[in-house]
């Protein structure tokens, strides 16, 4: 055990306390209060990663594994529910043969036998570690110790609440002593969390700074900690153990350390982003803003639209495309919409792909005989989906899957959602689709009330995605109807199609720019920041429109809107094909493409026109898109208020060797200084030196004078500036090592 330093080092020492401030921006060190340290900068046989999964073989081997730590290598896990895994570290029972029979003094009764028990409130100690969350469930256990006692609970566990605050317990019975943290761990992002006991008094400590008041415990409870443990302690990390209750952590832990002495940290301010993009749709990682204001750019209509046309009788009364995609399976754009006759009695489901996005083809399919023939594009007769991939899908099941709507019980009743996956998006089984159950596969289940939902003709998201580059998937979901008083918008996080958390009610509300909720919302990752295209309501009933406005997270869970809900895609002007409504907005970014296809449906009829309505005002359907560059969502620009424009950042920390920013400045200049945590300028990298950026690109290198690459800086708490002259339009940013089959870093057209 003592020899291995990669995954775990261990080391026991009586020592004396110490009070010395620890700096976190780097690993945490041994000295003579340190008792264990945990690290995983490699795999380590001797540690056991506990499983017991009884959900889906999709998981297996997928319970815990090494990716980047915080320092090094973290261990990653994906708890889930169903699922129970951590990592078990078997203490050694005889490391300190020092055993005495007094309790008098705190320095005496802290040694025993097994030495991760040497924690007395008496004599202090410290608990830390640095995780990055990245879901939250009912409750969740990060680390804990179980010493093999009869003892039901751990004699002490630190986890996090469903909100994301930190909870402490330790002790047992009438003696279990516990607190929560006032403040939240942030999703996504690093953070130090450290539980200090000093004089008997416990703190909670996120990132350096106090999450709360302290507590008093009682010493009942450390000498229920400070027992003796048996063949059986181990320190469980990521979970309380196999055989226990409880939730298992979800995300990264890395450097844990025990102390038998009370510290003090230095508060550290930055946040760790790595190589991982930066957008401004929010201020999240803006200090602050001088002169500038953040403007949304609305995408370039496409002069095709709309892109299909009526093939026969099947689909000659109406278009409404159900789901737009690129499968990268087979390298095609292709999309599913639902078709009326010339008689508008009957629906059926259409196909058709294009290999460039932009010329559409409805093949002949011959699977569906209508009226006779089956020379036709038709999928499925008198069916009504929506269609989306799966981007968790394993490559032997289909990655294609649709939401049917299915009437059950009484002629009359309600409407039932049932979920279904093809392996190439046509062939369908619709004969098998009666025994799959709506509330537990389907990913809009289990919110409250939910036969408001399953009762209504609208879909609440038609594009699962990926959440923080994990395997993760999020969901927007709604309750009841899309007005001011019912309307509720919440939030939910899967693993997999039929596993899903709990609801949790994003900050989403209905404002004067939307009195009337939302149609729908799709949403789209971009590495620091899920974007959330809203189908947003207008008007009165009947002949209201609907257009397009942008929301935006940073964990899934807590939402807001973009720019004051600034219209993102407005309907066309009047008279044109999309000038009622435009709705079901599905972005895609196809492999190397600089710019965004928003592929939306689009009708010159308004919504609410159904009921009593002659045949010819009903609303009429196609398929559009539009263009944006990439991450053009909104970009920050001078507000005309000073000469030059500056943006400040809150302090960071990166990985990479150089600096990228995606930036028009063909109007004007954009200009970089990288600072120090305090706001001073670095030698050499000041904004004097800094070459101006007058050209449009999407990945323009930063130079100041001959030097691109920053090393020296990564890792360091740096606080970067831009200055905006002119009409220079600031994206996005980046730091990243360069491309080797990038021919050149700098000139890529936006091309709209």
């Amino acid at each position: 055990m003592l020899k291995r330093l990669g995954m775990l080092g261990l080391l026991c020492c009586a020592g004396t306390p110490s009070l010395a401030t620890v700096r976190l921006d780097r690993p945490p060190e041994r000295d003579a209060d340190t008792l264990l340290i945990v690290r995983f900068d490699e795999p380590d046989e001797g540690v056991l990663i506990a499983e017991k999964l009884t959900v889906d073989p999709i998981f297996v081997g997928r319970v815990a594994k090494h990716q980047q730590g915080r320092f090094g290598g973290a261990l990653k896990f994906v708890g889930r529910p169903g699922s129970q895994q951590c990592m078990l570290i078997p203490l050694p029972q005889r490391l300190e043969h020092v055993r005495h029979t007094s309790r008098k003094d705190p320095s005496v009764f802290a040694e025993l036998d097994v030495p991760v028990v040497l924690m007395d409130n008496a004599r202090g100690y410290t608990i830390e570690c640095w995780i990055l969350a990245q879901a939250l469930q009912r409750q969740t256990v990060v680390a804990g110790m179980n010493t093999g006692t009869t003892v039901p609970k751990p004699s002490w566990e630190v986890g996090l609440t469903a909100d994301g605050k930190v909870q402490f317990a330790c002790g047992s019975g009438l003696h279990r002593f516990s607190m929560t943290s006032g403040r939240t761990v942030p999703v996504g992002e690093w953070t130090h969390v450290a539980v200090v006991c000093e004089k008997g008094n416990v703190q909670i400590h996120l990132n350096g700074t106090a999450a709360g008041e302290a507590r008093p415990m009682k010493r009942a409870a450390a000498q229920r900690i400070a027992q003796p443990g048996s063949d059986g302690t181990t320190i469980c990390i990521g979970g309380p153990g196999p055989a226990a209750g409880g939730g298992f952590f979800d995300g990264r832990i890395d450097e844990l350390r025990l102390s038998t002495a009370p510290r003090t940290f230095e508060p550290d301010p930055a946040v760790m982003i790595g190589s991982r993009k930066e957008l401004f749709l929010d201020d999240h990682l803006v200090a602050s803003r001088a002169g500038v204001r953040r403007v949304v750019h609305q995408p370039k209509r496409c002069e095709r639209n709309p892109l299909l046309r009526p093939q026969g009788d099947w689909d000659a009364r109406i278009i409404q495309p159900m789901g737009t995609v690129y499968d990268p399976r087979v390298g095609l754009f292709r999309t599913w919409y639902r078709a009326f006759n010339r008689a508008n009695t009957e629906a059926n489901m259409c196909y058709a792909f294009s290999r460039d996005g932009l010329h559409w083809e409805q093949p002949v399919l011959g699977l569906a005989e209508y009226k006779g023939s089956k020379r036709n594009n038709i999928v499925a007769r008198r069916r009504s989906c929506f269609m989306f991939l799966d981007p968790l899908a394993r490559p032997d099941e289909g990655n294609v899957c649709a939401t049917a709507k299915m009437r059950y019980g009484s002629r009359h009743g309600t409407f039932k959602q049932v979920l279904m996956r093809s392996p190439d998006g046509l062939q369908w089984p619709w004969g098998k689709v009666k025994g799959t159950s709506g509330y537990q596969g389907y990913p809009y289940s289990r919110v409250r009330r939910m036969e408001a939902i399953m009762a209504t003709d609208r879909p609440l998201i038609v594009n699962p995605t990926y959440f923080a580059k994990i395997d993760k998937l999020v969901v927007i979901d709604k309750e009841g109807e899309a007005d001011t008083t019912k309307f509720k918008q919440f939030a939910r996080i899967g693993w997999a199609l039929t596993c899903w958390q709990d609801p949790y009610l994003t900050q989403l509300k209905a404002t004067e720019r939307n009195d009337q909720g939302w149609y729908g919302i799709k949403t789209r990752d971009e590495e620091s920041v899920l974007v959330g295209i809203t189908d947003a309501y207008h008007g009165k009933r009947p002949g209201r429109w609907i257009d397009f406005q942008l929301v935006c997270s940073r964990d899934g869970y807590h939402w807001q809107h973009v720019a004051d809900q600034e219209t993102f895609f407005p309907i066309g002007p009047d008279g044109s094909w999309d000038a009622g409504m435009v709705l079901y907005a599905q972005p895609v970014v196809p492999p190397g493409s600089d710019r965004t296809y928003l592929y939306y449906t689009g009708s010159r009829r308004r919504h609410d026109r159904v009921d009593g309505a002659k045949p010819e005002e009903l609303p009429v359907y196609n398929l559009g898109v539009a263009f944006l560059r990439r991450d053009g969502y909104v970009s920050l620009q001078k507000d005309g208020s000073a000469d030059v424009g500056v943006v400040t950042t809150r302090p960071i920390r990166f990985r990479g060797r150089r600096l990228f920013m995606n930036a028009d400045a063909t109007k004007g200049s954009v200009q970089v200084e990288l600072c120090d945590a305090d706001g001073k300028a670095l030698a050499g990298y000041d904004g004097a030196a800094c070459k101006p950026l007058t050209t449009d690109a999407l990945r323009h290198p930063v130079r100041w004078g001959d030097v691109t690459d920053v090393p020296p800086l990564a890792g360091r708490a740096v606080v970067i500036r831009f200055y905006l002259r002119g009409e220079a339009k600031l994206y996005s940013y980046r730091f990243a090592d360069p491309d080797p089959h990038r021919r050149r870093e700098s000139g890529v057209s936006s091309r709209g």
